[in-house]
């Protein structure tokens, strides 16, 4: 029997968000949600049209502009008046506000949340990359501590410091991990680069090699697939956002499910690749490939369920009672509704054979192809229930 709930994660979101205002009807809608937001100001609402040129994919001038990227139905106006639109530009502030992203006034603000900051191999634009680790790491008494790493990688080839954006290196202040943040505008690079920048920190970092992670939006969401492929005993769990699984062999993916690497994936309702229901498009190939995908990250997982197929997603996604199966197209063992950031996070969850949720989709109602301002705690409450044995490669599972 499958168990349905709605939950809020209270502090551990509002620490990014700062405000909160009621959340959607069950069956939102952009419509619905202009209606119910669309006298909602606040404080940074401005930078949404604020011109800058740290954009660099699209000829895009704005935050409006660039994250004007959804499916059809998309409401911008509403998702710029709404709770989930201010906590997405909030988490922008800095991006925005400052052409230098090592100013000083924005190393004041890490220093100031409990983060140091740091530029690495700034003078090869290929490989330069950044950390963000907890002041405390560097406080008398704490020299035999060890931190978590989440390796988080931005999106289409835009500035390294879009990653930043996310949120999960300011939840690191808060969790105490270390984000790791690579730049490596070549697929074919990304490997070699998470392998290089682990060397790195093994030398001077102090971090708990049996646990790290790896998350990534866009593009960033597939390069989290490249890596978790090319080399799973690295990580204890990954959640790649706004992408769904490349069309991946069972050879190319064979040490990936050899290793079982616990997944979370994510994206908006409104992303602009239709990632929900799985079977909507209609492109009878690109519904193939995502179900597919969504069949081999349950491999990698090692989670158990039915097969996902086109036919079958397009069924549940008209006729499921169920509405999280109903909005995302997988018939799911348990499922959940977290009231968030004034929207709906619906949560489907497959588990392994000794009954842990080790694979989650999750479809954020009225969301463009963005990161949303929970979702770091989101994902970071499914991260630390996992480690890897970093001598043997054996995942260890300690369940919430």
């Amino acid at each position: 029997m499958k168990r349905k709930s709605f939950l809020g994660i209270g502090l551990a979101a509002m620490m990014l968000t700062m405000s909160a205002v009621p959340a959607f009807a069950e069956e939102a809608t952009p419509e619905a949600a202009n209606e119910q937001t669309q006298e909602y100001d606040y404080e940074n609402k401005d930078l949404w049209f604020k011109e800058t040129d740290n954009f660099y994919w699209t000829d895009a001038k704005t935050a409006y502009e660039h994250n004007n990227m959804a499916s059809e139905g998309f409401d911008m106006d509403a998702f710029v008046n709404s709770k989930m639109g201010e906590g997405v530009i909030n988490n922008m502030y800095y991006f925005l506000t400052y052409a230098d992203q090592m100013d000083p006034e924005v190393l004041s603000y890490w220093e100031g949340i409990g983060i140091k900051k740091e530029i690495h191999d700034e003078d090869d634009e290929k490989r330069v990359w950044t950390s963000y680790t907890p002041l405390s790491a560097y406080e008398e008494g704490n020299e035999d501590k060890k931190y978590p790493v989440v390796f988080c990688i931005h999106g289409n080839n835009n500035p390294l410091f879009l990653a930043e954006t996310y949120g999960f290196a300011q939840y690191g202040a808060e969790q105490e991990y270390i984000t790791v943040m690579p730049w490596a505008d070549n697929d074919e690079i990304i490997v070699e680069e998470v392998q290089r920048i682990m060397e790195v920190l093994r030398e001077e970092y102090p971090i708990d090699e049996s646990r790290v992670y790896v998350t990534g939006f866009s593009k960033g969401g597939q390069a989290t697939e490249e890596v978790v492929v090319a080399c799973p005993e690295l990580f204890a769990a990954a959640a790649p956002g706004g992408a769904p699984m490349k069309d991946y062999d069972t050879s190319a993916i064979q040490k990936a499910i050899e290793y079982q690497v616990p997944v979370l994936a994510y994206a908006g309702m409104y992303d602009m690749g239709e990632m929900y229901p799985l079977g909507k498009t209609n492109d009878s190939w690109a519904a193939r490939w995502k179900t597919r995908g969504f069949m081999d990250w349950m491999q990698i997982a090692g989670a158990q369920g039915e097969e996902v197929t086109v036919d079958g997603s397009r069924e549940l996604a008209e006729s499921a009672e169920d509405i999280v199966e109903r909005k995302l197209g997988a018939d799911f063992t348990e499922t959940e509704v977290l009231e968030l950031d004034g929207t709906q996070y619906y949560k489907g969850s497959y588990l392994n054979e000794d009954g842990v949720p080790v694979y989650v989709q999750i479809g954020i109602e009225g969301a463009p192809h963005w990161p949303t301002p929970s979702i770091a705690s989101i994902v970071w409450d499914f991260f630390e229930q996992f480690s890897r044995n970093p001598e043997t490669g054996e995942l260890i599972i300690e369940a919430k």
